[in-house]
């Protein structure tokens, strides 16, 4: 359980929310763990497979379609596979150039989903992975009266560590 863990004990408080103070460190000069970066070949894989199943559904579901059908499904589909293949081209930036930005503010919580919760500190979220702690503990551990900084990679806005950097305003 996360609830006896407090802010104070930084090693503690960061394995809690799925980091390391290694990690940590490096992200305050703006770098990044070789560990933060796992999973963006595998993300980056997706979305263009994603995209490419979109594309290939357009070219078997259009030409059953109606005239003006065509073009509301060719738009449709385009829309989606090009999302795709924008977000694999975001992880790919992030994978060639990672950078970590910080934002700071009070965080929010959003809620969750199962064990998962979702914070929102300053104009980013940040997402405290299934299992780590329930949404309960989470708003024990980071009280809104607190204000924190949130570090995540530049591109593709994933949270990499978070920290306590002041009492309030």
């Amino acid at each position: 359980m996360v609830a006896a863990v407090t802010s104070d004990d930084m090693a503690a408080w960061a394995r809690a929310l799925g980091f390391s103070l290694e990690a940590l460190a490096r992200n305050r000069r703006g770098l990044v763990t070789p560990d933060q970066l796992r999973g963006f070949g595998v993300e980056m894989f997706r979305d263009i497979l994603m995209s490419a199943v979109f594309t290939g559904s357009g070219v078997i579901v259009v030409p059953v379609l109606k005239q003006w059908w065509r073009w509301l499904a060719c738009v449709g589909l385009a829309c989606v596979a090009g999302y795709f293949v924008y977000q694999g081209f975001q992880s790919m930036r992030d994978r060639l150039h990672p950078q970590a930005l910080a934002v700071e503010g009070k965080p929010v919580f959003e809620g969750g989903y199962r064990q998962t919760a979702i914070l929102r500190i300053g104009s980013r979220t940040f997402t405290v992975p299934q299992g780590r702690a329930n949404p309960q503990d989470i708003q024990s551990l980071i009280p809104a009266d607190r204000t924190y900084r949130l570090y995540y990679l530049r591109h593709t806005g994933r949270p990499l560590s978070l920290e306590p950097v002041g009492s309030g305003r």
